[in-house]
């Protein structure tokens, strides 16, 4: 009888952490939708003027990334929109990036499966290992 609880215990564990993987996940899509405007001059200036294209001499693959600004803090450097926009926004595909129309972005990005963490412990601490 004590391993029926145990395993009840373990299945609704797994379904928390499925439930926050996803939220997480879908929390990294409202931040590339918000790039993908700022980028295309659809959102406010002040999100418009916060990210940079990264220039490159070279004739590179990855054309449309963006400069990721350095940080002194975590809390208001790394976990920043400034700093987590460019992160993301640069391991997205060529392809998703030059959508040509908000609408064809924001199908794709539905289409992201979002991003598996290296630790394999947690989701959050994806961003830091990037």
């Amino acid at each position: 009888y004590g391993d029926h609880r145990d395993l009840h215990r373990l299945i609704r564990r797994q379904r928390q952490m499925c439930i926050r993987d996803r939220l997480y996940t879908q929390r990294l899509k409202q931040i590339m939708l918000q790039v993908y405007k700022s980028t295309n001059s659809l959102g406010p200036k002040y999100l418009h003027d916060m990210f940079e294209i990264k220039t490159v001499n070279y004739n590179l693959r990855n054309t449309c990334n963006l400069k990721q600004p350095k940080f002194n803090t975590v809390k208001y450097g790394k976990l920043s929109l400034s700093y987590e926009g460019p992160a993301l926004w640069n391991i997205l595909d060529n392809q998703i990036k030059e959508s040509e129309s908000l609408n064809i972005f924001k199908e794709a990005i539905k289409q992201w499966p979002g991003i598996s963490c290296n630790c394999s412990v947690c989701s959050t601490c994806i961003l830091n290992n990037m």
